[in-house]
This record gives C-alpha cells, sequence and structure tokens, in this order.
C-alpha cells in the first residue's frame, strides 16, 4: 500500500490523494484551491500536484468523497487523460452536475473580461459527467481481485461520503469532509464498521471551537423579525451550492 498527497495535506484546497493499493491506483479527490497558494513558488497555482499521474501511466478510477469545489473542481484535468470510471453517491454527481456548469460560466466570463484561460472546456466537464458511476451509500464497490470500497454517510453536504478501501495489503478509511452534527438538510457522521489500518481525516476547522448550530439558527431567525418587522429588509449572500 502506497498513500500519496497531491495537494490539500497542509491547507484547504487542491485536494487529492493517490492510493496505489490490492494492484490498484485510486485516485480519490482532485480539487483547486480557491485562492491560490503563495508558499513553495506556487503563487497563483490553484491545482494539485497531477505530474505524478502522468508519470505512473495514469489511474485505475476516482473515487469522490463530495461536490466541493475543492475536492473536485480539477477532475476534468485527470479524466480527460485518464479514460476511467468515476464512482461517487448519486447525490454528489446531481450537485457536480450544476457546480461545475456554474464554474465553467464564470471560467468563460473571465476569459472574456481579464483574458485568463480557462481549467478546462465544456467537452471536458461532458466527459466527466458521462465517466461517473454512481454508488449508494453502504454498499460494497468491487474495484479489482480482492479490493473493494464503501461509501459512509459523512455529514457535511449531501452526498459526503466517507470512503473505505479494503484489500489484501490493507485497508484505509478516507473521511472527506465531514460533520457529526445533525443538520436540516442531512444527518450527522455516524462511526463507520469498520477497523481500518490507516486512517486519513480531513481537520478544516478541527483545530477551533464551533457555535451551537441550534442556537445560531435561532439567533439568524430573530435577526431577521426584528428587522423585517420594523420595514426593512435583510440580504443574505449565498454560496453557489
Amino acid at each position: 500500500m502506497r498513500i500519496t498527497f497531491l495537494g490539500g495535506a497542509d491547507e484547504v484546497g487542491a485536494s487529492g490523494t493517490l492510493l496505489e493499493i490490492g494492484g490498484r491506483r485510486l485516485l480519490i479527490d482532485a480539487g483547486i484551491r480557491l485562492s491560490p497558494k503563495a508558499r513553495w513558488g506556487l503563487a497563483g497555482d490553484q491545482l494539485p500536484d497531477l505530474s505524478l499521474i502522468d508519470r505512473l501511466g495514469g489511474i485505475d478510477a476516482i473515487l469522490v468523497t463530495h461536490a466541493h469545489t475543492d475536492h473536485t473542481g480539477a477532475i476534468e484535468l485527470v479524466s480527460e487523460r485518464c479514460n476511467c470510471p468515476v464512482y461517487a453517491t448519486p447525490p454528489t454527481i446531481a450537485l457536480v452536475r450544476v457546480l461545475h456548469s456554474d464554474s465553467r460560466r464564470i471560467m468563460q466570463s473571465r476569459l472574456e473580461e481579464e483574458g485568463e484561460l480557462p481549467l478546462f472546456d465544456d467537452v471536458a466537464v461532458q466527459k466527466l459527467l458521462d465517466s461517473f458511476v454512481p454508488v449508494p451509500f453502504n454498499t460494497r464497490l468491487p474495484l479489482g481481485d480482492g479490493l473493494v470500497a464503501t461509501f459512509f454517510p459523512a455529514g457535511h453536504i449531501a452526498g459526503a461520503a466517507m470512503i473505505s478501501i479494503e484489500s489484501g495489503e490493507g485497508s484505509v478509511l478516507i473521511t472527506g469532509d465531514l460533520s457529526i452534527t445533525p443538520q436540516r438538510t442531512v444527518d450527522g457522521a455516524k462511526t463507520p464498521p469498520v477497523k481500518p489500518d490507516v486512517m486519513i481525516v480531513e481537520s478544516t476547522y478541527g483545530g477551533r471551537l464551533h457555535a451551537n448550530r441550534a442556537v445560531e439558527e435561532r439567533r439568524l431567525a430573530e435577526t431577521v423579525a426584528q428587522v423585517t418587522q420594523a420595514g426593512g429588509k435583510v440580504l443574505i449572500p449565498a454560496f453557489a451550492l
């Protein structure tokens, strides 16, 4: 078993983990940096290090934890190179379709207004969407001789999954982004019924205290009510997802 972090290991964004296991090469996620990295001579670079994939001669499959762009924004660049299946839960596939269509519109506007070259074109997006294979939660997915992956609910957003990969060489659990707190849209993550040899845990915001969700929801509702009852208006910015 060999694990190589192509990005995201010490930063938010450009998440990508190359796993060589059971005679197969698997890529888990391939995201972009929403804020290009300024260290190590990577100023302006939005991408994980995909050169290793080229040097190895490609990969056998891509597995996606969830739809957020910091985990999926560069998958087109890999699927263009490698004619391989891309496994994800049905909600993740639906969300990627929306988010990546939105990304293409933004890329096109930046090309027209600023001359910024897009990371990929509409053909690459369609090839990615055609490569998706839906995987239900809690279902064993054969990937090779004695190699099996299972997607477990991770909370966070609709479709988000922890991915367990088992082989004769050992087992790995990659959590992706996870949340144990129940939300109005998705339930919180539960401990999956596996005992991996290696666990790779997403730690973004893990080093800070979080406000109580129920208290914050109530405070928001009360604030909106106060403003609107006084005749005012409330503007709430929302991310694409």
